[in-house]
């Protein structure tokens, strides 16, 4: 890697986001504040 952590442009994915429609094999037992804040991808990308 040849940046440096710049955190506003760091980006992510909803772990239950129903456009991604993933089976997970076990339950969500814990999620950070921050993993979960993320918004979901119908509200953030054109066209899904």
């Amino acid at each position: 890697v040849g940046e440096f952590y710049t955190p506003g442009y760091e980006r992510g994915l909803r772990y239950d986001d129903p456009v991604l429609a993933i089976d997970w094999p076990l339950p969500v037992s814990e999620i950070s504040a921050k993993d979960a804040s993320w918004a979901l991808l119908e509200q953030t990308v054109v066209g899904v």
